[in-house]
């Protein structure tokens, strides 16, 4: 799945946020494509309204982050063969298996090496990078 960032995404993001929240900072540009490494339909969220749908994507500074899908339009809605759906008392979430594991996001985002390579593997194979 690719999203492109539309060009009016900030104000659309202004509207988005959890009330009494700080306001979100995203590091995207306006018209630039992203993969969708997973999506997840959460009840209530610290960031955003709950109900919003949210996509996990790179940012323009290598991080992966969620960032809620109406800043996007879709540009292949294809579904990854690697998204299994999992539901929850929280939420709904389209992800590989990788993000369901346990302290996945924590791992990621701390640098750990293992989880860090296997990050990287998911990502060449759902962008088509052989090698």
């Amino acid at each position: 799945m690719r999203v492109r960032v539309v060009s009016d995404w900030v104000a659309i993001l202004a509207g988005l946020g959890a009330e009494g929240r700080v306001k979100l900072t995203l590091f995207l540009g306006a018209g630039n494509e992203y993969t969708v490494y997973g999506l997840s339909l959460h009840r209530e969220s610290s960031i955003y309204r709950g109900g919003t749908l949210v996509c996990k994507v790179v940012d323009d500074y290598g991080n992966l982050i969620s960032a809620p899908i109406d800043i996007f339009d879709v540009v292949d809605g294809a579904m990854p063969k690697e998204w299994r759906i999992e539901k929850r008392f929280d939420g709904v979430f389209m992800w590989p298996d990788l993000f369901h594991r346990e302290f996945f996001f924590d791992d990621l985002s701390e640098g750990v090496p293992e989880c860090v390579a296997e990050f990287r593997s998911l990502k060449s194979k759902m962008e088509g990078v052989v090698g």
